[in-house]
């Protein structure tokens, strides 16, 4: 029988990070002028609301033994709708035009940090998720894996808007391909796996 869409689960809304200084919402990216603003340590963050809309919020950091001096970090956004299922399946369904990432890397050609950011579309299926006894929220991947366990920081979500005010952003504020390369995204989902 194939799983149904329940409501969402009271215990899922809210504003859940990994630690304390990364959060969705305005105080991680201006998504309309593409700025992200670089937590103190990597983390990620996820806003759930009680009407079926997300947002994530990552920053990673990986490093290279070869060459410590080239550390790569990445920094990444979507917003958009999810949905869960009878059997615990949770979906998230980003808007595609507004997602958006940082690729850094002071090793590669144009790698250092300007600010700018690449459109980012990566819609998700997470297996289930768990909240234990201490209320850390943990979501499973579609394989199986878990991703760091996440405390709520705000019971009330913290998001920006669906419909973003794109009227503020001038052609030059942000620098953007239409697409990341595969290169990146290969790259971001090794990360995201071991995280």
């Amino acid at each position: 029988m194939a799983s149904q869409y329940i409501s969402i689960p009271s215990e899922l809304v809210g504003t859940w990070s990994t630690n304390n200084n990364i959060t969705c919402g305005p105080a991680f990216i201006d998504p309309v002028l593409g700025n992200f603003s670089v937590p103190s340590n990597p983390g990620s963050s996820f806003s759930f609301s009680s009407d079926g809309y997300f947002e994530e919020a990552y920053y990673t950091i990986n490093g290279n033994a070869s060459y410590p001096q080239c550390v790569t970090s990445v920094l990444q956004w979507q917003h958009g709708s999810f949905n869960v299922t009878t059997n615990h399946t949770l979906n998230t369904n980003p808007i595609e035009a507004d997602g958006r990432m940082n690729l850094t890397n002071p090793c590669m050609t144009g790698g250092h940090w300007d600010g700018t950011a690449q459109y980012y579309y990566q819609p998700e299926t997470y297996a289930g998720y768990t909240i234990d006894d201490s209320g850390k929220l943990t979501l499973i991947r579609f394989d199986g894996q878990p991703l760091r366990p996440m405390t709520l920081m705000s019971k009330d979500p913290i998001m920006w808007p669906l419909t973003l005010d794109t009227s503020k952003a001038s052609s030059s504020s942000i620098s953007m391909s239409p697409y990341p390369t595969l290169l990146l995204l290969l790259f971001v989902f090794s990360v995201l796996l071991f995280m």
